[in-house]
């Protein structure tokens, strides 16, 4: 019986629904299912009941989530007394996509290698898919995507969320401007940034589907180069705010709303091989990620981003 499985039983148990609690897990509903049942098949009794659409605990079920609860306390202290004693022989290895390793890791990877100075370090930049194959084929240990996809044979912990903003220019005519209305788009050139990715293709299907065909100018792959075209007042972009945060705070680069524009959102996973009991080191270095950046990533409000 592992951790995940006991985790997941708890969750459920508070949410009183699979759908809800696949939700709060980040899973898809039938691998929710199996860990449930895997629980059930060890205990031999079921471990809830269906009432209307409500799902609540049976009586083995109320007795098992009150040893649930104390063992993943106990399971968590173990492993926090594992990782400050012994933290682990093998490299440190992990794979994120270009915005995250480029943005969000170096800071994270200094402040952390200051406390286990001895780790050997290995962080992989690549595509979202990328990441996921190096994850299956356990050529790292750690993965963190931006993503919509969701697959059985992959944990997702949910991170933080980012969300994607457009921006011009200080010196751009719409610098000034409180308000772009959509028909400006054709306008100005448009410098697109991962064509291939759900936020993009559902960004340009919600413009097209209110009667504009937007000026796609430039298509890129890389936002250092998105952001120097800008600041020499070429067009505009979509870019995910944790990138330009320097760019904005001194006014070089300048976030201009889109009139009636829905606010797309960039979920941010860390990604294991569900197969695999993740390291000590690993688990720690979530937290750590986690608890560094609460204060970190924030909108331009001051509101965390969750």
């Amino acid at each position: 019986m592992d951790l995940d499985s006991i985790k997941s039983f708890i969750v459920m148990a508070e949410a009183g629904s699979l759908t809800e609690a696949a939700n709060r897990l980040y899973l898809n509903p039938s691998s929710l299912t199996g860990r449930i049942k895997k629980i059930e098949k060890e205990l031999g009794e079921p471990l809830f009941v269906l009432k209307g659409r409500t799902l609540t605990l049976s009586p083995a079920g109320k007795v098992f989530l009150t040893y649930a609860k104390q063992f993943m306390t106990m399971g968590l202290d173990l492993d926090n007394e594992i990782s400050t004693s012994q933290y682990t022989s093998k490299k440190f290895r992990i794979a994120a996509t270009p915005v995250i390793s480029t943005f969000i890791l170096p800071k994270l990877i200094n402040k952390f290698t200051q406390k286990y100075p001895d780790l050997e370090m290995d962080i992989y930049s690549c595509k979202g898919y990328e990441v996921r194959e190096h994850i299956l084929n356990d050529e790292v240990d750690l993965g963190i995507i931006q993503s919509s996809d969701f697959y059985e044979s992959i944990n997702y912990q949910h991170w933080f969320s980012d969300i994607d903003i457009m921006v011009v220019s200080g010196q751009h005519p719409w610098a000034e401007r409180k308000q772009i209305q959509l028909e400006d788009l054709i306008t100005q050139p448009l410098l697109a940034f991962q064509r291939h990715t759900a936020i993009w293709k559902n960004r340009i299907k919600w413009i097209k589907k209110q009667g504009v065909n937007p000026w796609i100018g430039m298509e890129l792959i890389h936002i250092e180069t998105i952001k120097e075209i800008l600041l020499n007042q070429y067009g505009y972009s979509f870019i995910p705010s944790s990138c330009i945060e320097k760019e904005l705070e001194d006014g070089s680069l300048v976030e201009v709303k889109l009139a009636n524009s829905p606010q797309w959102k960039r979920n941010t996973f860390f990604i294991t091989n569900i197969k695999e009991k993740l390291s000590p080191i690993y688990s720690e270095f979530i937290e750590f990620s986690l608890e560094e950046t609460k204060e970190t990533l924030l909108d331009r409000g001051g509101r965390l981003i969750s």
